[in-house]
């Protein structure tokens, strides 16, 4: 049974005449190793634990003749590389899904608890056509879809006035709305436009929007939520 301590990334050298081995997936207290070849990466098949060892010595004091030998050096360099690596284009997309998708559920809801997961922009009355709307300062409010009517109206941005939701303090808002704002900045809008543009070209005669593209698309169009 072996003594040392197992990680994922660590490579080991035969005992015998086999290539070098390198964990890739281990579970502690798992009775195996998934390994690859080190030097190709081809996969190989799961090491028994009880064949992993520290020392090229037997507790006698023998040379191992069987199984795989820790090498603590080629194993500092393979963490060193890659640490220096660019993380997999997956890797890169899921990470910032999983970013994207915790900071939209933050701010789902205020400090209160209260929903606001769709916002919206209410201008002045005295603005009648949209050219006189965009001259015009607005609100940025959270419609609480939840209520009877759908009126229900939280206003994100607070302060910066004496009336009702100002008193003289400096403009603010709740920490997870600011986040989510500043996270979807237009650099990121930017590039977003770009991604829809490419994921709609006509590549092979024929377009196939995914679902999930089409939903952004109508989310951004005033489409049903």
């Amino acid at each position: 049974m072996t003594s040392h301590t197992i990680q994922t990334g660590q490579v080991y050298r035969s005992a015998s005449s086999g290539p070098p081995i390198r964990i890739t997936n281990y579970a502690p207290g798992a009775a195996k190793a998934e390994v690859v070849n080190h030097a190709t990466d081809e996969p190989l098949e799961a090491v028994p634990v009880r064949q992993l060892h520290d020392s090229p010595l037997t507790d006698t004091g023998r040379r191992r003749r069987a199984g795989f030998i820790l090498d603590t050096y080629a194993t500092r360099v393979a963490v060193e590389a890659r640490a220096l690596m660019p993380p997999a284009p997956t890797v890169v997309l899921r990470t910032a899904a999983e970013r994207l998708r915790a900071l939209a559920v933050a701010a789902s809801t205020n400090t209160a608890n209260r929903p606001t997961a769709s916002w919206a922009v209410r201008y002045h009355r005295d603005a009648v056509t949209r050219e006189e709307l965009r001259d015009h300062d607005c609100y940025l409010e959270a419609v609480d879809n939840t209520t009877p009517d759908g009126r229900g109206r939280e206003p994100l941005l607070r302060g910066g006035s004496n009336r009702l939701h100002g008193r003289g303090v400096w403009p603010h808002m709740n920490p997870q709305h600011a986040e989510y704002i500043a996270a979807m900045d237009p650099m990121v809008g930017l590039a977003l436009a770009d991604l829809l543009d490419d994921l709609a070209t006509d590549r092979d005669g024929t377009v196939h929007p995914t679902a999930a593209a089409l939903a952004v698309a109508r989310y951004l169009l005033g489409g049903d939520r």
